[in-house]
């Protein structure tokens, strides 16, 4: 134990060294093309301001919003509180959280198979470009990407005692209102612990600490907007861009508007943005009514779009650095599948859902990495399996020795 912890901080520090160049170099050369203000990040930035300036859920500062969930703007907000309007805080903050995604996957790897799983795993999660290409910018990735992978690590605990049973419940809720898409996964997880009778009680401390962060958020949408919205409105639109009848399921590991769906019709006058995501959820599904094949069609074009190695634009040196890296990951992964003592039936069960979901609605390569941290782990076991296997003393002894 005294040297797996010696080799842990030293995989740390390898991660933290990486983390800090990266972002001198993205800012100064963008190395990997990586915009470092995305539309996506106006958008956080203007709800963050706009909850500390007028104390309002707001865009522009005009009308109530829940078209994004509340936990990244409430994580810049409170940055920008204690630290001034400045980026710098949210890059040191989101360096921070991405090695501490590498400590979560050690002690996934570690509790699914042994501290040699934890460390290869922690070394694959501390290089991997994907894992730390959105530190520099202001995005949900590195936020999300920690939560739901403490949440995975919190599981293997939950059967010590009932404060982790309430803590993973607490960190369930945080992790759905920073992306919905979690939600799926995280609820169900939870009702199958309260389901079993051997840890009945478990299941249901965490469902009520989810539901306990959850409350203040459903309660002001049904104040300010007088409808029950448990989340967000923009999935209407989200699943009318993967299922529209002009969907290409993505394209070069994005999915665009005008390019990947044609733009959706005008919101009219007088509809809710709840009700106009329900319409669109209908019209991008109906469809299938006519041609239900189509969406078996689709199938392939969603997954590889998600699950590219890298965007089809990138450059060579992108393709190397994450490509390489990535490719080894499933390589160690597949091997942990097919090995018998290395199973990790909850982990592929988190990536599973993913495949399923994004198949439903659309992916695209920035959706898969929070993801990869479980990916990773499974690897990490793969790793260990793989050498056990191959190592000298492992091979059976030449004939006359």
């Amino acid at each position: 134990m005294p040297n797996t912890r010696r080799w842990l901080w030293l995989i740390l520090a390898l991660a933290l060294v990486i983390r800090l160049g990266y972002v001198y170099v993205q800012l100064h050369h963008n190395l990997f093309h990586v915009a470092t203000f995305a539309p996506d990040s106006e958008r956080y930035i203007n709800l963050a301001n706009n909850l500390i300036k007028r104390g309002m859920y707001s865009y522009e500062g005009r009308e109530s919003t829940a078209n994004d969930t509340p936990g990244f703007p409430l994580f810049l907000a409170g940055l920008r509180l204690a630290f001034g309007p400045g980026l710098l805080a949210i890059y040191i903050a989101q360096i921070i959280l991405s090695v501490a995604t590498v400590l979560m996957v050690f002690f996934i790897a570690q509790a699914c198979f042994s501290d040699q799983a934890g460390l290869c795993a922690a070394v694959l999660a501390a290089i991997y470009p994907l894992g730390f290409i959105f530190v520099a910018t202001p995005l949900t990735e590195t936020l999300y990407t920690f939560l739901v992978t403490s949440f995975l690590a919190i599981l293997f605990k939950i059967t010590h005692g009932r404060l982790w049973a309430v803590a993973a419940g607490i960190l369930g809720g945080v992790t759905i209102l920073t992306r919905p898409v979690a939600a799926g996964f995280i609820g169900l997880v939870c009702l199958i612990l309260a389901l079993k009778p051997t840890s009945r009680k478990l299941g249901l401390l965490s469902l009520a600490g989810i539901l306990l962060v959850m409350a203040p958020w459903v309660i002001r949408n049904a104040v300010v907007f007088g409808e029950f919205i448990p989340l967000s409105t923009a999935s209407g639109y989200q699943i009318y861009g993967g299922n529209a009848p002009d969907a290409t399921g993505g394209s070069n590991g994005h999915m665009s508007a005008g390019v990947d769906f044609a733009h959706p019709p005008e919101q009219p006058q007088g509809v809710s943005d709840n009700e106009w995501s329900k319409k669109l959820t209908i019209m991008g599904l109906e469809v299938y009514s006519s041609d239900p094949m189509l969406f078996f069609q689709r199938l392939p074009s969603k997954i590889w779009n998600m699950w590219r190695p890298t965007w089809g634009e990138a450059s060579v040196k992108n393709w190397v650095a994450i490509g390489a890296v990535y490719l080894l990951i499933w390589f160690f992964a597949l091997a942990c599948l097919i090995s018998s003592k290395c199973r990790a039936p909850l982990l592929w069960g988190f990536v599973l859902y993913h495949v399923v979901v994004h198949a439903i609605i659309f992916g695209i390569v920035r959706y898969r990495i929070p993801v990869e941290p479980a990916l990773i782990a499974i690897a990490g076991g793969g790793a260990v399996c793989l050498w056990n296997k191959i190592r000298p003393d492992s091979l059976p002894a030449k004939a006359g020795t």
